[in-house]
């Protein structure tokens, strides 16, 4: 019987496990997604239908599948067979509902549905940024989408406290990865902000760009999907999200929470071990540096021999 065998990750390490796992290959089923699937926006909206069901719907759902177990004969021959049961309805209990969280702009409100995007448009922001020098990246299939843009963003940018310069806009002959990097790498470091508009949600791309603005050409920088910019009856919406975003990774504070906690700081720290360095590992550290926790301070260090 040929088998696979799966070796322990680090928690099933920590756990005690730290022989081969054999699995019988006829028993086993292959979950996640493809690369490509993760990728597909479309694929990624309609799993998020499914999936993503408010509390009434999900109910139903169970309560359908529940039925259709409990009028299978062989589902409850199996069952009977192992002297199992399923109840006939889900279970009650006594719960509560918590308040709104209060968010604090210029004025008070109260969240309710998970969206605040219009409640804080129009609200200045506590701390507001400026962006001075910043520039567009672009290629000519994408550049007739730019003028919307730029229209909308300062549209919904100067009643938030955020001002906007004219930006310095590159275009692009062509939308290769190689044409967007060499790019990237042209803009001078003293930018405030580089906004880069992409064709679509290609990885190999995104993760060049974001290379070299993380670490060869140190700059805050804001990929957009020109997708999103071509649905013009949401594109005040998208420009809002779009520049509280960029406004945020400059140093903005769009919003507080009232923290009850006084003299108060939080502190994150997480690890990453890539077993194709010879267990070399990078550790994050994060920690809040004001009472309000709207500013932090954040730092990466690489580790050997697996530490943590």
């Amino acid at each position: 019987q040929p088998l696979i065998q799966c070796l322990p990750n680090e928690r099933q390490r920590r756990s005690g496990i730290t022989q081969p796992i054999l699995l019988v290959p006829e028993l086993c089923i292959l979950t996640g997604l493809s690369e490509t699937l993760r990728n597909d926006m479309r694929v990624r909206q309609q799993m998020s239908t499914a999936t993503r069901l408010p509390p009434t719907s999900r109910v139903q759902k169970l309560r359908a599948f529940m039925r259709r177990l409990k009028q299978n004969p062989n589902v409850q021959q199996e069952m009977t067979a192992w002297n199992l049961n399923f109840e006939n309805d889900l279970v009650h209990l006594q719960a509560r509902i918590l308040d709104p969280e209060k968010l604090n702009t210029t004025i008070d409100f109260k969240q309710e549905t998970g969206d605040f995007s219009k409640e804080i448009r129009g609200q200045k922001m506590p701390v507001p940024v400026s962006f001075d020098m910043w520039g567009i990246i672009v290629s000519r299939r994408d550049e007739q989408f730019v003028h919307d843009f730029l229209e909308n963003l300062r549209r919904v940018c100067h009643p938030i406290g955020v001002t906007l310069n004219n930006p310095r806009i590159s275009t692009l002959d062509n939308d290769t990865t190689a044409s967007f990097v060499n790019a990237c790498k042209s803009i001078p470091s003293h930018a405030k902000m580089m906004v880069i508009i992409v064709p679509n949600s290609n990885k190999d791309r995104y993760d060049a760009i974001k290379k070299v603005f993380c670490i060869e050409n140190p700059i805050p920088s804001q990929v957009v999907v020109s997708r999103t910019l071509s649905k013009k009856h949401m594109l005040m919406s998208v420009c809002t999200k779009i520049g509280i975003q960029m406004a945020v990774k400059i140093g903005a504070e769009p919003w507080m929470l009232n923290i009850p906690p006084k003299s108060l700081m939080v502190v994150g720290y997480d690890t990453y071990h890539d077993s194709t360095r010879g267990g070399q590992s990078v550790g994050g550290f994060v920690c809040s540096l004001n009472t309000n926790l709207t500013s932090f301070y954040s730092r990466t260090s690489y580790h050997g021999n697996r530490e943590e």
